[in-house]
């Protein structure tokens, strides 16, 4: 009868495994939403709310004092800021160019200072910021920049070798390295103007670099300040992106990007150019449910079409593309909407089978007698889907495997002590 019920215990085991595997499977990847109906009533639920009052820290001084001024990109730049918080909370600060985000920091002294040249081949107007926040409020000062051309010459001395690093005077390597402010610029312009977009480029590591930078992609739109140029350690420059839209620029998602080299490293910035007609009827939103996808996977777009025009009921054709960031386009569909005032629809497509790895953008096109409107949202196809699934499934295999085994462990044991107690009975 033991036996029997061992045998009744394992299989009840292997049967609950097996079902948690199956479970596993059909887990969603996402977090599903409630959505409640604006008519529908909640039962009224007692909530005792703490609220806690915060005070914004304060800037309490600032250099330069003159919050407006001409320099020129050659020009070493000095700011600092002094700031108190009267709630003695931890305060971080954060240092922008032109909105690039340069430098971030925790700083409890109440002091912190920047220091920035903008580098060859960029002028204009140009604005430093920085902000000083306690995590709920914050306080920030802003500096306004007449900036004179400097142009770029030849970069002095020898390109170190391509390898990066290598031995250095006093024995030590030496690293070759640098980072971009920013790896994605999302541009939405009108047709028939322009707009300036920067990148900030930072040579951190221990040699001089010379760079070269080029463009993939929408050369029309596109057009860089500076080509080449050299930095020495801890040196910035900004890069400037032109971008120019005439006015018979055909509305739509465009893609494009920024190849930055220096001896063997090569980095890249994206763009996301969205070229928006002139007369737009009609405001759309695009947003992916998974932004990292495998092969595997579907491509889930959840998409709200709104008339801004009070045009009714009205015919649409909604189409649906993918781009990689040299503008080529996959077309994945289109059909034939209609709307009156508002429409939230999802969809899903299967992922093109001649996509390869790497980064791309999915797009909506909304066309109504020849007047669009566009919104697009990013992604990332890769493998890690499926291995990252697959470690967690052997992983509570292993430790499922572990738990039964230690039942009939416990089991047996205790089946041997019945025994022992048994015998010991029989034999008094």
């Amino acid at each position: 009868m033991r036996d029997r019920g061992y045998n009744i215990v394992f299989s009840a085991l292997m049967i609950f495994l097996l079902l948690l595997i199956v479970s596993l499977s059909f887990i969603p990847k996402t977090e599903e939403k409630i959505l409640f109906s604006p008519n529908e009533r909640l039962a009224p639920i007692d909530v005792s709310v703490t609220i806690n009052s915060n005070n914004a820290p304060v800037i309490t001084d600032y250099y330069p004092v003159g919050l407006s001024f001409d320099a020129s990109g050659d020009d070493d730049l000095y700011f600092n800021v002094t700031f108190g918080d009267l709630d003695g909370d931890s305060l971080s600060v954060e240092w922008f160019v032109d909105d690039n985000s340069i430098r971030a920091v925790i700083d409890d002294d109440g002091f912190d200072e920047f220091n920035f040249n903008f580098g060859c081949d960029v002028s204009g107007d140009r604005v430093i910021r920085v902000e000083v926040s306690d995590g709920q409020d914050s306080d920030s000062v802003i500096w306004n920049i007449n900036l004179a051309l400097v142009a770029c010459g030849d970069p002095p001395g020898d390109d170190p070798p391509p390898g990066g690093g290598g031995p250095g005077p006093d024995g030590d390597d030496k690293i070759r390295n640098f980072t971009l402010s920013r790896e994605l610029v999302e541009v939405g312009i009108l047709q028939n103007s322009s707009k300036r977009e920067s990148v900030v480029i930072t040579n951190n590591g221990d040699l001089l670099l010379k760079f070269d930078l080029s463009l993939v992609g929408l050369n029309d739109l596109l057009e860089l300040n500076v080509n080449n140029f050299s930095l020495s350690p801890n040196d910035f420059q900004v890069v400037d992106i032109n971008v120019d839209v005439s006015d018979d620029e055909s509305p739509g998602v465009k893609t494009a990007s920024l190849v930055i080299k220096s001896g063997s490293i090569n980095k890249y910035v994206n763009f996301i150019i969205e070229v928006i007609s002139n007369g737009a009827l009609f405001d759309l939103k695009s947003e992916l449910v998974n932004s990292v996808l495998t092969k595997e996977d579907v491509i889930t777009a959840v998409i709200t079409m709104t008339d801004i025009s009070n045009l009714g009921e009205v015919d649409v054709v909604l189409e649906y593309f993918i781009k990689d960031f040299e503008n080529n386009e996959t077309k994945l569909g289109e059909e034939n909407l209609i709307v009156n005032g508002n429409l939230e629809i999802e969809r899903t497509f299967e992922v093109p089978e001649e996509l390869e790895l790497g980064n791309y953008v999915f797009y909506a096109k909304l066309n109504y007698q020849g007047n669009f409107a566009t919104s697009s949202d990013t992604f990332k196809l890769t493998n890690i889907g499926f291995f990252y699934r697959l470690i967690v499934y052997l992983i509570l295999i292993v430790i499922l495997i572990l738990i039964i085994l230690l039942v009939f462990y416990a089991l047996k044991k205790r089946k041997e002590n019945s025994l022992a107690r048994s015998v010991g009975t029989k034999t008094m």
